[in-house]
C-alpha cells in the first residue's frame, strides 16, 4: 500500500517535463545481488508535431547491486521527458532475501548429517559447496560469511547466507521407490 500511495503521489505532483511515463523492470534474485543495467526506449513524443520519422529516446538504467523490490528510479529523456521506472524482483524458489541476509533450506541425507560430508546448492553468486560438519541435527542453520546483498554503494560488505538444514527421512524415500503392490 505504501508503494502505491508513494505512486500516486509522485503522479499528483506538478513536473517540471511535458511528458511522464511509468515502466516496469521485472528482474530475479541474482540480477538483484550482481546489479545490471538495463535499456528502454520510447518513441519521441514529438514525431507527429515535428514530422520525425520514428525517432526514439533510449536511457540505460543502472540497477545497482543489492536494489530492493519496488525501488522507484526516475530517468529523464532528451529533457522533455520523466519516467519513473519500478524495479520488481521476482520470488525465486529456493532463496528468501531479509535486508542483506539470504536464507535457504538443504536437505541432506541421514548419514552425511550423522558423518559429514559436502553438499552444494544454489547461491546468489552461483553454485556454493557447503561443508556439513559431523553430528549435524536437522533445523540446524549454518552460517556462510559475505554471501548475501551488498549493504550499501559505498562499501564492500555483504550481508549472509543462512542455510537450514533438513534431514532426508531414509525410509520415505526407499518406500516411493519400491512397486506400489509392495509398499504395504
Amino acid at each position: 500500500r505504501k508503494n502505491r500511495q508513494n505512486k500516486s503521489h509522485e503522479k499528483n505532483e506538478k513536473s517540471n517535463y511535458a511528458f511522464v511515463r511509468e515502466r516496469t523492470i521485472r528482474i530475479s534474485l541474482q540480477q538483484a545481488a550482481k546489479g545490471q543495467v538495463r535499456e528502454i526506449k520510447y518513441t519521441h513524443p514529438l514525431n507527429k508535431m515535428y514530422g520525425y520519422k520514428k525517432k526514439k529516446l533510449c536511457a540505460s538504467i543502472n540497477i545497482i547491486p543489492g536494489i530492493e523490490d519496488k525501488k522507484v528510479i526516475t530517468v529523464i529523456l532528451d529533457q522533455i521527458m520523466e519516467v519513473f521506472v519500478t524495479i520488481h524482483i521476482n520470488k525465486s524458489r529456493n532463496l528468501k532475501r531479509v535486508g542483506a541476509n539470504v536464507y535457504s533450506t538443504s536437505t541432506v541425507s541421514a548419514p552425511k548429517c550423522k558423518y559429514g560430508g559436502k553438499v552444494r546448492l544454489k547461491g546468489l553468486y552461483g553454485e556454493i559447496e557447503l561443508e556439513i560438519p559431523a553430528g549435524t541435527r536437522s533445523g540446524t542453520n549454518i552460517q556462510l560469511s559475505q554471501q548475501g546483498f551488498k549493504t550499501s554503494e559505498t562499501c564492500d560488505s555483504y550481508g549472509d547466507h543462512f542455510v537450514l538444514v533438513k534431514i532426508k527421512d531414509f525410509h520415505d524415500t526407499h518406500r516411493s521407490k519400491r512397486p506400489a503392490s509392495k509398499r504395504y
